[in-house]
């Protein structure tokens, strides 16, 4: 089983006793506006047990909870890319509302983007964040990711078109 240890953390699978931490932390509504549609607001246990089936059925280690003193607060991923961008991996997560503001993103961002570069043939790590998302940008600058590009109106949450932020760490 796949465990990343840091100084407060612990990056490690999924198991069934996190459901009841996972639906309180994912069920807040602010947290899915700033994630994919494929995160529903609300959270509820068919969505936990689905959200373990779909992280057992990646890549192993690749989507992992994060814990902090023995509780799951929230979740953090990479997924590689194919063909031509087989050397790229975006990187993605999400924290309670509860643990915002206290450097746990970036610190799971950190431990994660150094495991892949050791771990792995990836050269280029990549993180995509909703325009207003102003402190998942800043967590990825303090992991040591440099925004790259803007791409202007380029996706739709909730009704409302947005820019992309486009944040990379190079292994190089």
């Amino acid at each position: 089983m796949m465990e990343i240890k840091t100084q407060r953390l612990v990056l490690r699978e999924w198991k069934d006793s996190d459901i009841p931490s996972l639906i309180l932390h994912a069920n807040d509504p602010g947290i899915s506006p700033w994630l994919r549609d494929g995160f529903p607001f609300p959270y509820s246990t068919d969505d936990a047990n689905d959200f373990l089936r779909m992280a057992r059925s990646k890549l192993p280690g690749s989507i992992l909870a994060i814990e902090l003193n023995g509780e799951a607060i929230g979740s953090i991923g990479y997924f590689p890319k194919e063909n031509i961008y087989r050397l790229n991996a975006e990187i993605g997560y999400w924290i309670g509302k509860a643990h915002w503001g206290k450097g746990i993103a970036s610190e799971a961002i950190i431990a994660l983007s150094d495991w892949i570069f050791e771990h792995s043939e990836i050269q280029r790590l990549y993180g995509q964040v909703f325009e207003g998302n102003v402190a998942s940008a800043r967590a990825l600058e303090k992991a040591g990711y440099r925004k790259e590009a803007v791409l202007r109106k380029s996706i739709i949450k909730n009704g409302v078109v947005k820019d992309e932020w486009i944040y990379s760490k190079l292994k190089i």
